[in-house]
């Protein structure tokens, strides 16, 4: 007899209403035969309340946040109030394949070690048009589990270009020990979710599918576009990086090229962060950061 565990799939939205639609239609057309899907507001200003209760008959339950929780708090609040075993946090402005939960679900049942899986994804722009796609790293691929050396590794080296967030499901058992994410903004501010993902990788396995299930729409108007503008406090990144360097799992297992990429990276950052400080009239500031940039240099 087939397996079909309960999914839950999670949605969080804040003045979504030009988007959620097209999610939402997404979702309910989604080839899984057992799941409930449910729209965690927060406080939204615009219409979001408005179009989601359009789907309310399609199998929509929709939740209005008493107060404005901040976006990660939110996604907990979406965890709290899903009954499945399986979980996804899906997000509001994205549009998924019909089969994104069916092989994500399909996934964790057929590999009950792994906490949680991630598919790739294609780049859409505010019009739906594709603009690129993410890669699996080439020495992730061909694993069916990755563990937290496998991941770490990558991250250090290349930074985040496939922990791809809006593809995330969890079991629910994973949860229980692994916590939900961290609902303090600092320091690890917009890496929250990267956070979370090495979080669960000290417990448990994950996996990703070499799939690209889910058009990815980036925007402007995204809640982390100002850690791409004018940036001059420390990449949020790297606050995730450096506490997980200092994690017993990571201790002597790291490869030195990726402790040398990583550190290099960091001075590309300083760089950066000097630039816009420069930009914004503050010289002094940017020479603090160029000088720590070139420490240790020969």
């Amino acid at each position: 007899m087939l397996s079909f565990p309960l999914v839950s799939i999670c949605v969080p939205v804040y003045n979504d209403g030009d988007t959620i639609a097209e999610t939402l239609s997404s979702l309910v057309s989604q080839t899984y035969p057992n799941t409930e899907l449910i729209v965690c507001d927060n406080c939204s200003t615009d219409n979001t309340g408005d179009v989601v209760r359009a789907f309310e008959g399609r199998g929509v339950r929709y939740h209005r946040n008493d107060a404005n929780l901040g976006p990660f708090p939110n996604w907990n609040r979406c965890i709290e109030l899903a009954k499945g075993d399986f979980i996804t946090i899906y997000h509001a402005d994205d549009i998924y394949d019909a089969e994104i939960v069916r092989k994500e679900a399909d996934f964790l049942v057929a590999h009950p070690a792994a906490a949680a899986v991630l598919t790739m994804d294609r780049w859409i722009d505010g019009n739906g048009k594709v603009i690129g796609e993410s890669q699996l790293p080439a020495s992730l691929k061909g694993k069916e589990l990755l563990d937290f050396v496998d991941v770490f590794s990558v991250l250090l080296k290349d930074g985040n270009t496939f922990l791809r967030c809006p593809t995330f499901m969890i079991r629910r058992s994973a949860i229980e020990q692994a916590g939900v994410f961290d609902p303090v903004l600092e320091p690890f501010r917009s890496a929250r979710d990267v956070e979370y993902y090495l979080r669960i990788l000290t417990h448990f396995p994950i996996g990703i599918l070499d799939e690209k299930l889910v058009r990815y729409r980036i925007s402007m108007s995204q809640g982390t576009a100002d850690s791409i503008h004018l940036r001059t406090w420390i990449g949020d990144h790297f606050s995730v990086m450096d506490l997980y360097l200092a994690a017993p799992e990571a201790q002597g297992k790291i490869a030195p090229e990726a402790l040398k990429a990583y550190e290099l990276s960091k001075k590309v950052d300083l760089l950066f962060r000097a630039a816009n400080w420069t930009l914004k009239g503050n010289s002094t500031e940017a020479g603090k950061l160029l000088a720590e940039a070139r420490a240790g240099l020969p």
